[in-house]
């Protein structure tokens, strides 16, 4: 009886370490992981792998054997897409550490926060910035705070880096800010710019107020930016 106790242990802790050896699992899906005895073994395309305080994203296809500790998957941010291609995005709050996962691998070093309600946490990830410039939810941003944003997007994209810009839902500040960023970027009318931004995310600017100081904005710029837009 003990000796068939044992067996049953044993074939337990086999089918939780799979015998105790390494398994090749490059044919395997690649969300996958499977453990071998004190190790996990991973190929998944996005692994952030948190251990002893140190971080390592694995690159699509890599298999490495790294001490257990908590694999994160990235996760794209809710309402989340590129406005101008691989440089400038916008979502909704970026409330979980697989969401700024998601924002490290697609380069995205400045986070411009919106949100007066609440921050994003971004202790674990020292590679992004978060610059919070703070807007009440349904309200319109000050024409010193669109620049501001503007501003950041502008040393983002000098460095080589992408800038992301949130609020709760990535549709009524946010969208106000982008529509500007039309306008003093590409020189877009303000008409042209609020159809643009609604066009590539439907629902930006949700209140008349929001409309009305991306108007402002175009006079804004006309004054103190006129003469980037001549030289453009």
């Amino acid at each position: 009886m003990a000796a068939t106790g044992r067996s049953k242990q044993q074939e337990k802790r086999k089918r939780r370490t799979f015998v105790g050896n390494t398994r090749n699992v490059n044919d395997r899906s690649m969300s996958e992981t499977e453990l071998v005895g004190d190790h996990v073994t991973e190929v998944c395309e996005s692994t952030y792998v948190k251990h002893s305080g140190n971080r390592q994203i694995e690159a699509a296809g890599e298999t490495k054997t790294t001490t257990v500790g908590d694999a994160l998957k990235s996760k794209m941010p809710k309402n989340f897409s590129w406005v101008v291609d691989s440089q400038v995005c916008a979502m909704g709050f970026p409330g979980s550490p697989e969401n700024m996962l998601y924002l490290l691998e697609n380069n995205v070093r400045y986070l411009v926060s919106l949100t007066a309600e609440r921050q994003p946490s971004v202790s674990d990830f020292p590679e992004i910035t978060v610059l919070p410039i703070t807007v009440l939810d349904f309200t319109p941003p000050t024409l010193e705070q669109i620049d501001q944003c503007l501003d950041i997007i502008d040393k983002a994209l000098q460095e080589g880096k992408a800038a992301g810009l949130h609020c709760a839902h990535g549709k009524g500040r946010t969208g106000t800010v982008l529509a500007c960023y039309f306008i003093r970027e590409f020189c877009m009318e303000p008409q042209r710019a609020l159809d643009q931004i609604r066009m590539y995310r439907p629902g930006s600017v949700e209140t008349k107020e929001q409309e009305e100081v991306i108007f402002e904005y175009a006079n804004y710029v006309k004054e103190k930016h006129k003469q980037d837009c001549e030289n453009k």
